[in-house]
């Protein structure tokens, strides 16, 4: 008897837990197509059969599917998170959480409702970015801004800010937009040592948005030692090494050693600086190592006089090999590499 009773309880579990997996099968299904009457009728009759945080195969939760393959449907999202109890802050197997996700897809709209609804903004993905590393149109930027002013200058798991990232993409409406209406910080460097203008790259225009409107240091040297100075006359950006000795030409910069440079000088002009302090901040020609040739003209007598043209002149080489590794055949001289810029984002990781 006790037998048949137990059999009959696992077939009527096993009835509802096939019943259970069509629900949630079903709530997918109308969160994908975004059909907001229908979810409201399947979470009123079936609410607490439904898994509304549980993670598909992709490790998306109902909410991830809403906002990712273009389904943005705001009123679907608004029935989870206000009718269905549905948590906002489950992160994916990536480690994104919907707020990452919507943001990801440039949808406002989503993220002001996850935002309304207790998103945690200090959530990190697997790349160790947050959601406002993830912000990179205007609108969604200046919304999370907006939400939380001190989001401006946060750094991700390699010290980027927004405004990097913003360099980096050379997006010029979102460097202006951190620069003048957020105050963003143009001198915080990434663990690379990189401030922004480090990442101009060549563009002129963000490099004057750095420069003028947000007070950027063309000296400030990165952990190789490499100034934004030295990176532009290295990578030919004339207009750019331009703009950044333009700008040093008002003012004069002042070490905590009182070593003052004055940048529309040919020489610096040092002031009661401790002996150790000898370098100019402009960049210098290096000091390649490499054969050094001069050349002697001499007459050879031997030799007979052209007409008109005067004495005729050969050329005595003299070769300098001091400083040079390798020489071979007088024609071949060792080189140090060329600079190489310092890695920016975690996807190079």
């Amino acid at each position: 008897m006790c037998s048949e009773v137990d059999g009959e309880d696992r077939v009527s579990s096993s009835v509802e837990e096939e019943e259970s997996q069509n629900l949630n099968e079903r709530l997918r299904s109308l969160c994908k197509m975004g059909d907001g009457e229908e979810l409201r009728g399947l979470l009123r009759n079936h609410g607490s059969r439904v898994d509304i945080d549980g993670l598909s195969v992709e490790g998306w939760t109902c909410l991830h599917e809403v906002i990712t393959h273009e389904c943005q449907f705001l009123n679907v999202a608004r029935i989870l998170v206000e009718e269905g109890g549905g948590k906002v802050n489950t992160q994916d197997a990536h480690g994104d959480s919907p707020l990452h996700s919507t943001l990801l897809y440039h949808n406002a709209d989503n993220a002001k409702l996850l935002l309304q609804n207790g998103a945690d903004l200090n959530l990190v993905n697997a790349l160790g970015r947050y959601p406002i590393h993830v912000a990179d149109d205007p609108e969604s930027l200046s919304l999370i801004i907006n939400h939380d002013p001190s989001e401006v200058d946060r750094q991700d798991r390699n010290g980027n800010t927004p405004l990097h990232f913003a360099v980096v993409s050379k997006d010029k409406e979102r460097v202006s937009l951190l620069i003048i209406s957020h105050s963003a910080n143009v001198n915080i460097q990434n663990s690379s040592g990189s401030s922004p203008l480090h990442l101009v790259n060549g563009d002129l225009e963000i490099a004057k948005s750095l420069l003028a409107s947000g007070g950027a240091d063309p000296n400030l040297p990165d952990a190789s030692g490499n100034t934004p100075l030295h990176l532009s006359v290295r990578g030919r950006n004339k207009d750019v090494d331009k703009e950044m000795k333009r700008i040093l030409a008002k003012k004069s910069i002042t070490s905590p050693f009182t070593l003052t440079i004055n940048f529309t000088a040919k020489k610096a002009t040092t002031i009661k600086s401790p002996p150790i302090i000898d370098k100019i901040l402009l960049p210098e020609k290096p000091n390649t190592p490499g054969i050094l040739r001069k050349r002697k003209r001499t007459f050879d007598p031997g030799e007979e006089e052209p007409l008109r043209k005067g004495p005729r002149l050969t050329f005595n080489e003299v070769v300098d090999y001091s400083g040079v590794d390798n020489v071979e055949n007088e024609k071949r001289v060792k080189i140090p590499p060329i600079y190489v810029d310092p890695p920016f984002s975690s996807d190079e990781d």
